[in-house]
């Protein structure tokens, strides 16, 4: 027989240990709950696990996310559970951050859809409504930083040629490349709209660069050409395995939050992907 200790599940703050016993088949039998309630299920499937990814908004680039402010949007993990009755079991949690960050991260996860009660604002404090309480809450710590080889990122910009028609406040996005396309915010303009200052808004990730001079396009006006500087882009991955949570469906998807655990601040590019790595009944 062996003791599997889980870090949190539905959302407690200490330690729940499930005491299980080995079947011999690939499988372990979950005997008692902590608080001894009896509760006969296999624990690990046979079949290996399976990975289910979600991919949020961007983030607001330049300002601190503190601890506990939601980092996009609420995210959405389709599939994880093959029916709305079974069950399943995170083995695992891979979050990638397109910019360079050591804070810690807390992922939020419920099996069934929030309601409309609980908000789900971009850097905002946030917090689940009454019903909504999650089913598990993992914790990211351990991280690598590191640049993906032959990928880039928008990281300068300047004026080939103005155009005509533009407004301050225009957003443009650079053309051709292959990967997330970067955008371009207009700063001023002349008189005859031609733009005359202009900064990187997102830096896009490039596995192919796009052309410089670059005909962007977007905004009120036309005719704008912008040359490109690019760089090497960075990322932080985070990771946390040996979970073994297992989770009741209530739809075939799981949903969750990703928060900031400590202060965090993206760069222009910052946008993030989360993986999961799932045993399904």
């Amino acid at each position: 027989m062996s003791t599997i200790i889980l870090s949190q599940i539905g959302g407690t703050s200490g330690l729940v240990k499930l005491r299980t016993q080995d079947n011999g088949d690939g499988t372990q039998t979950l005997l008692t709950l902590a608080d001894g309630t009896p509760a006969a299920a296999p624990v690990y499937p046979a079949a290996g696990p399976a990975q289910f990814s979600a991919t949020a908004t961007p983030l607001t680039p330049g300002s601190a996310y503190a601890a506990g402010t939601l980092l996009g949007a609420k995210l959405t993990f389709a599939g994880v559970f093959r029916a709305a009755t079974e069950r399943a079991w995170l083995q695992g949690v891979l979050v990638s951050m397109r910019s360079l960050q050591s804070a810690p991260l807390r992922l939020v996860l419920r099996a069934s859809d929030y309601s409309g009660s609980t908000i789900f604002t971009d850097r905002a404090q946030w917090g689940y409504a009454p019903g909504d309480s999650p089913d598990a809450v993992v914790d990211l710590t351990s991280y690598a930083q590191l640049s993906p080889a032959g990928t880039t990122m928008l990281t300068a910009v300047a004026i080939a040629g103005g155009g005509a028609g533009y407004t301050a406040g225009d957003v443009l996005t650079v053309a051709g490349g292959a990967g997330t396309a970067a955008t371009v915010t207009v700063l001023t303009v002349d008189g005859s709209g031609a733009i005359l200052t202009a900064a990187v808004q997102t830096s896009g990730y490039y596995t192919a660069n796009p052309a410089s001079p670059n005909a962007s396009t977007g905004g009120t006006g036309a005719g704008a050409s912008l040359t490109l500087t690019l760089g090497a882009a960075a990322q932080t991955d985070y990771y946390v395995g040996n979970l073994g949570i297992p989770l009741a469906g209530g739809s075939t998807s799981l949903f969750g939050a990703l928060l900031a655990n400590g202060s965090i601040t993206p760069n222009s590019r910052a946008g993030f992907g989360v993986k999961l790595l799932v045993s399904q009944e």
